[in-house]
């Protein structure tokens, strides 16, 4: 990763997730937690991703096939305290990497990155 090697960082997901945790502590930030991460029972072609979470606004999961390009998104906002989104349209087969963000503060909430594998 030539960002990473110019930075003379490592970014993995942790090392993000750890940098803006910090900072948000530093800024005084109220840092929403995403707990209890699940990416459900994936089938062939989707799965659902569901997390608990004291966040009311609208979430994004990020997903893809590579843990350094996980571009496509899905939005879901939670219902008493229960974060729940579908991923549709999935290659069987094929394991997919994701992590879930505030839509509004993507600064304030931010999961680590988690991987399931579509069926057969």
């Amino acid at each position: 990763n030539l960002l990473a090697l110019s930075l003379k960082e490592a970014l993995s997901g942790f090392n993000v997730y750890v940098r803006l945790k910090v900072k948000a502590l530093i800024a005084a930030v109220t840092w929403e937690s995403f707990t209890e991460v699940s990416p459900g029972t994936p089938t062939a072609n989707g799965t659902i991703i569901t997390a608990k979470t004291e966040l009311l606004t609208a979430c994004d999961v990020y997903y893809g096939t590579k843990i350094t390009a996980m571009f496509n998104t899905e939005e879901g906002t939670p219902v008493a305290g229960d974060l729940s989104v579908e991923l549709t349209l999935l290659t069987a087969s094929t394991k997919y990497y994701f992590y879930i963000k505030d839509k509004l503060d993507p600064k304030s909430a931010r999961t680590g990155i988690y991987s399931f594998e579509t069926t057969a």
